[in-house]
């Protein structure tokens, strides 16, 4: 009975929370799945679970239409490819995911138990080989595994979605490879780009680097999200992505004026994550009160796409998120005048926002006198709790 449910089976999703270790005699009885979501925690390189997951995509290879594999310590994934003899290709592969977690420090690990970090740029090339030639979605959460163009061989003409981290490793082996150009993959029109590296060192060149390669493989059109930890005098890098459609820049402080020239150097922006503002210097003769009426006058409709803002005010301390103290008033503040010049802006999203202070505060704020001829628009807002 244990056999024929395993033989039938077509989709597996292998989590973290299963902690179970796989049978190699199941394994093998596994090979017609469509869909395979699989987990490897630090211990899968030492119990055999790598090997075997690995295996079960191998088996399915000719009927896998979507791969999705998590991990924390990243083992050789041209295990991929390569039964022996041969190479296992995936004729029907439309979706491959690969992201790194992490829930569990490989300190807490043998470290003799580990597999020693690879050098990526020493990896097997498979020359001649498409291992999937009708791909259309493919996202590398992770740094680049790979010292060719493995995963992008032979889709050119189904490839539609990308979704990349942007590590400077990544970078300077797709140039030495020329692994994609603005040319080579026609159809691909959604580009989310992931700057990865820590805002204290990511300087204005680097990121200019970066994002100028990422215009260079990809038109300005299809580049939709761009995330990282970017520090703030990087911003105006991202203005020459016309057709962002999201910007998330959570480690990054800004104030109200930047949240404004954002919004205003990017037509087409729905989306803005970044950490909790502040109002920022008052322009000149220019008081508190007078404040809606200059924003009005100053940018009339500002924009009428942007609709949804994300504050971020959880700071890691110690190994432990924990609730940085903000001035929920001068968000608040933000927040409404944003609204009068973003028509459709309907929708926040603070990461604090069940705490009822904000939402007492938003009210609060909302009943000042210099915004009761606005009261109408802004009530939406105002009233959202």
């Amino acid at each position: 009975l244990v056999s024929k449910l395993y033989q039938r089976c077509n989709r597996i999703t292998y989590m973290k929370d299963y902690n179970v270790a796989l049978s190699r005699i199941y394994v093998g009885m596994i090979h017609n799945l469509v869909h395979l979501d699989c987990y490897m925690d630090p211990y899968a390189l030492i119990n055999d679970n790598f090997r075997y997951l690995m295996q079960l995509a191998r088996q399915s290879a000719q009927t896998l239409q979507s791969l999705v594999v998590r991990f924390e310590e990243p083992g050789d994934l041209s295990e991929l490819f390569r039964p022996k003899p041969g190479f296992a290709e995936y004729p029907c592969l439309r979706t491959l995911k690969l992201y790194k977690e992490t829930y569990l420090s490989p300190l807490f690990i043998p470290q003799h138990l580990l597999q020693p970090n690879m050098d990526i740029t020493k990896l097997p090339v498979f020359p001649g080989a498409t291992p999937f030639p009708k791909l259309r979605r493919l996202c590398i959460d992770c740094d680049y595994p790979f010292g060719d163009d493995t995963f992008f061989r032979g889709n050119a003409a189904t490839l539609e979605y990308l979704d990349i981290q942007l590590y400077p490793t990544t970078v300077g082996i797709f140039r030495k490879h020329a692994v994609i150009t603005s040319t080579s993959h026609p159809k691909l029109q959604f580009v989310n780009i992931n700057l990865v590296s820590d805002p204290s060192v990511l300087s204005f060149a680097d990121a200019e680097e970066r994002l100028q390669f990422m215009l260079s493989i990809a038109p300005c059109a299809s580049v939709r999200k761009i995330s990282g930890q970017i520090p703030k005098q990087v911003l105006p890098i991202f203005f020459d992505f016309t057709c962002i459609r999201m910007l998330s820049v959570p480690d990054t402080y800004v104030d109200f004026w930047d949240v404004v020239n954002v919004v205003k150097s990017l037509p087409l922006l729905s989306y803005l994550h970044t950490r909790v503002p502040s109002l920022g210097p008052m322009p000149t003769d220019v008081t508190p009160r007078m404040l809606p009426a200059y924003v009005i006058e100053t940018y009339a409709t500002l924009s009428n796409r942007f609709r949804h803002w994300h504050f971020e005010c959880q700071v890691k301390v110690g190994g432990r998120v924990v609730q940085e103290s903000v001035k929920t008033d001068k968000a608040a503040l933000c927040v409404l005048l944003l609204a009068l010049v973003c028509l459709n802006f309907r929708c926040i999203n603070p990461s604090f926002y069940k705490n009822v202070s904000f939402a007492s505060q938003l009210c609060k704020t909302y009943s000042r006198p210099e915004f009761e001829l606005h009261a109408e628009h802004l009530w939406s807002i105002a009233s959202k709790e």
